[in-house]
């Protein structure tokens, strides 16, 4: 059996060439993630993640992460659904932890100037 690492999934796609979304639920009371990788570029931005509806559920903490340098991205946290807060920018190679935010449903990432790619982990 292989290890699943970040770096073999975010190198997983489905058959159109679109990165695959991973979603973990533990067993007991322990809480479920999803993981998101892929692509902020022209003809995907904005991103728009929609984590009440894959976790079921708010998401509480997690990172964002952009792989790209001398690129960034911004983003901005939806708690109801459909008002974002300000954009943050993620700078080129950054991480954004998420565990401060208080429950938010959706995740918009849009890009500026070049395309960048990332990851995402919600719990």
């Amino acid at each position: 059996m292989s290890n699943i690492t970040s770096q073999n999934i975010r190198n997983q796609s489905d058959t159109y060439g679109k990165p695959i979304g991973l979603t973990i639920n533990a067993v007991g009371n322990t809480a479920a993630y999803k993981f998101y990788s892929g692509s902020v570029d022209t003809g995907t931005t904005p991103v728009v993640l929609d984590v009440y509806t894959d976790l079921g559920r708010v998401g509480s903490s997690g990172y964002i992460q952009n792989f790209t340098s001398s690129v960034k991205f911004t983003v901005a946290m939806s708690i109801d659904g459909t008002t974002y807060g300000d954009e943050i920018s993620v700078r080129d190679t950054a991480i954004l932890n998420l565990d401060s935010w208080i429950g938010f449903k959706k995740i918009r990432l849009t890009r500026v100037g070049g395309n960048s790619d990332y990851e995402i982990l919600v719990k």
